[in-house]
């Protein structure tokens, strides 16, 4: 997941799961027991830092999220854009440095449409699976816990501020870069952190208010994305 997932060889998962019923499963077996877990739900909040942070509240096949850019190019204010993902189509809203990063306008394209609904269907689009990912329920599940198979799993036990979690380490020779995923421990061991990087430097991600509801509108008006790139 482009907001979720940092590019590493190796990664560290840590869960809270069921006391000793899930301790005592193997580690293939406790991801599928998240997996299934987070797939039943309804709905999630999630937040993530990797450099650029994000915000993003999510259902089965739509969401709407919001991006802090930091950086887009010299000179430039920190970026904002704001996305709904709706019946396949990605809405975009921003201003100059956040059209630049999430659209990847040229300024001049950018300063024309800040502020302003853009429309990018998912059909015909190479902007859209960067767009939407990280915005379905099912994309946010998948990409933290569909691990490289090469890596060698490991389950232990932790217990952090009270509460207990098992700890499941995926390792890959010669490599420092670790994921950890926190979930809850109780009979949904749903996910409530992720993290990813090298001991100083990665990304970390949050998740909450599992099942609440998310509306997610189609703008009133929006321009579509080839008109955009045309002017």
């Amino acid at each position: 997941m482009r907001r979720v997932v940092g590019l590493l060889l190796v990664m560290t998962v840590t869960v809270a799961v069921v006391g000793s019923a899930l301790a005592a499963r193997s580690p293939a077996k406790v991801r599928k027991a998240i997996i299934a877990a987070a797939l039943a739900q309804k709905s999630v909040h999630w937040t993530g830092r990797y450099v650029t942070t994000y915000a993003a509240n999510v259902k089965a096949g739509s969401g709407t999220e919001r991006i802090t850019v930091p950086y887009c190019y010299p000179g430039a204010p920190r970026g904002s854009v704001r996305l709904r993902l709706v019946h396949d189509t990605e809405y975009v809203k921003g201003n100059v440095c956040g059209l630049v990063y999430a659209l990847k306008l040229s300024q001049p394209q950018a300063k024309t449409y800040v502020g302003r609904w853009i429309s990018v269907p998912r059909r015909g689009n190479g902007r859209f699976p960067w767009l939407a990912s990280g915005m379905t329920l099912g994309s946010v599940v998948r990409e933290i816990t569909n691990w490289p198979a090469y890596l060698k799993l490991h389950l232990s036990t932790q217990t952090s501020h009270g509460t207990r979690r098992l700890v499941l380490l995926g390792t890959c020779t010669g490599q420092s870069g670790a994921w950890e995923l926190r979930a809850r421990a109780s009979r949904k061991p749903l996910p409530v952190g992720f993290s990813t990087g090298l001991p100083t430097y990665g990304s970390e991600t949050h998740f909450s208010r599992w099942n609440k509801p998310v509306h997610v509108p189609v703008p009133a008006s929006s321009t579509p994305i080839a008109t955009v790139r045309a002017s």
